[in-house]
């Protein structure tokens, strides 16, 4: 045979071994990972179980006097992963703190704190809402029936709550007034969108970046007309 021809076909039995090599290593390899991977969401389990009950044991014995969630100055958070592993792994809660003082531009709910409270910062600024959102505009406000006041069913689930809508202004209205049982607060709004349509300029927040990560609203905003993006607004001492 000519030489490059015994050339070509050692060339090429070395080129056959050294993938059989590497196929045995591949395979060596996608066990080790795959045994590494289930040792570490064993090893997260059982961290987030541990962490979880003893949040909710401390919780238990401080009662309601005190409200032992952690908060976190959103300076002080050094990565988004080191958050997750923090809290989100942990299944624990926690308030994100940030400067108000801040430009909007570094403050992702710069604008919200500005625009949505008074000068005094103890109120909502309900004119607002009354202004860029409409008097007439339908919310949902959630409440238990009268005749049920318990929070959990027969099974000892939470108890399914009732729907009604209201106008913007029928809502700001029900605020003002002095109610006992603090039955009504509103849910399930989807403002964002709501702003959106009435071709608000800009949106009154942005997402924060340890929570860009969302496998649901870039699937709802692409193919369907919804959003996963809702606000809550409830009187003092309301609840769901």
């Amino acid at each position: 045979l000519p030489e490059h021809t015994v050339s070509m076909r050692a060339a090429l039995r070395q080129c056959v071994a050294q993938i059989d090599i590497f196929q045995e290593d591949s395979r060596r390899y996608r066990v080790i990972v795959r045994r590494q991977t289930i040792d570490s969401i064993e090893s997260l389990d059982t961290q987030r179980d541990k962490s979880y009950h003893q949040f909710w044991e401390r919780l238990r014995k401080l009662g309601d006097s005190e409200a032992p969630i952690p908060t976190v100055s959103a300076r002080a958070i050094s990565s988004p992963y080191k958050f997750h592993q923090d809290y989100h792994f942990r299944n624990l809660p926690c308030l994100i703190q940030y400067d108000e003082s801040s430009p909007h531009h570094s403050n992702p709910f710069g604008r919200v704190n500005q625009e949505w409270r008074t000068n005094d910062r103890l109120h909502i600024n309900s004119q607002w809402f009354l202004d860029h959102v409409g008097t007439e505009n339908q919310v949902p406000l959630r409440y238990h029936p009268m005749d049920n006041k318990t929070t959990l069913d027969s099974e000892g689930r939470a108890a399914e709550c009732e729907t009604r809508h209201v106008s913007m202004k029928e809502w700001i209205d029900l605020l003002s007034m002095e109610q006992e049982d603090h039955s009504y607060y509103l849910k399930d709004w989807h403002l964002v969108a709501l702003l959106k349509e009435k071709k608000h300029t800009k949106p009154p927040y942005t997402c924060p970046k340890i929570f860009q990560h969302d496998l649901l609203n870039p699937f709802l905003t692409e193919f369907t007309k919804g959003d996963y993006k809702f606000c809550y607004w409830g009187p003092s001492n309301s609840k769901t």
